[in-house]
């Protein structure tokens, strides 16, 4: 029974540490959720912000005369604006990733708690059950006693009458 009980501490211990794990992940799994909707909203910022300026760059060309070195730095505004959106589209796949492998890492710590409860459950019906038996025995046990306990004044009685003769036993009782 103690060894069942010791290992029900074991199990119970477990079962409350991938509970913390899978609390762990999911806590990192919404972080991480929410670190790219942040991520996507600062990109569709920024792409806002860089076709604005993209369009005021060619409205201010359109408007007036222009000459070769204002068309070269325009164009390299362009390009460093791409630039830009191309990190920002890499920032995003990057945390994107991240929360992929937070997910898997939820699941796995989920299915990790989802196992530990059922090996704890398991426990714990065994010892419930060796319980059960233990409560069992012990009242077959004292039921023996009880039988035990009835049958010694009538086996006295009996011994007597052996010991005695059953006509020395009856002369016994006509005597007194």
């Amino acid at each position: 029974m103690e060894v069942l009980d010791e290992l029900l501490r074991i199990k119970r211990f477990r079962e409350d540490k991938s509970e913390r794990e899978l609390i762990r992940a999911r806590h990192a799994l919404a972080q991480s959720t929410r670190l790219v909707e942040q991520t996507h909203r600062e990109r569709d910022r920024y792409y806002a912000k860089a076709d604005r300026q993209e369009r005021e760059l060619y409205r201010d060309l359109c408007s007036r005369v222009v000459r070769l070195t204002d068309l070269d730095g325009v164009a390299y505004e362009v390009d460093q604006m791409r630039g830009e959106k191309i990190r920002h589209e890499e920032r995003l796949d990057e945390v994107r990733e991240q929360k992929e492998k937070a997910a898997e890492l939820a699941d796995e710590a989920r299915q990790r708690h989802v196992e530990a409860v059922l090996e704890r459950e398991k426990f714990s019906e065994l010892s419930r059950e060796a319980a059960l038996e233990q409560e069992r025995f012990e009242q077959r046990r004292e039921d023996a006693e009880m039988e035990e306990v009835r049958t010694l004044p009538s086996m006295a009685v009996r011994m007597g009458e052996e010991a005695y003769g059953e006509d020395s036993f009856g002369a016994e009782q006509e005597r007194q």
